[in-house]
């Protein structure tokens, strides 16, 4: 169900962003993610698995967040209907 966020061929200058950039990383499961899915529609926000991942991610308990962090969730799909 995230096929979209399969990637066969890795960009250079994104690999090179991520390495410098990025403090963690996570996998996910297929559940996960639609556990994401279901949690943003109770709120109104109808989106994918691939749409989901990130806040799914945020839920599975990436790790390097601190009581004060600030999580910024992006929804980058909707609905699969639409």
């Amino acid at each position: 169900s995230m096929g979209r966020l399969d990637c066969k061929t890795s960009s250079v200058i994104a690999l090179r962003s991520l390495s410098e950039d990025a403090d963690a990383f996570i996998t996910i499961s297929e559940d996960t993610a639609l556990e994401g899915v279901r949690i943003l529609a109770h709120y109104g926000f109808e989106t994918t698995p691939s749409g989901g991942a990130g806040l799914a991610a945020a839920i599975a308990g990436m790790g390097g967040r601190g009581p004060g962090a600030r999580v910024l969730g992006v929804l980058s799909e909707g609905p699969e209907d639409a």
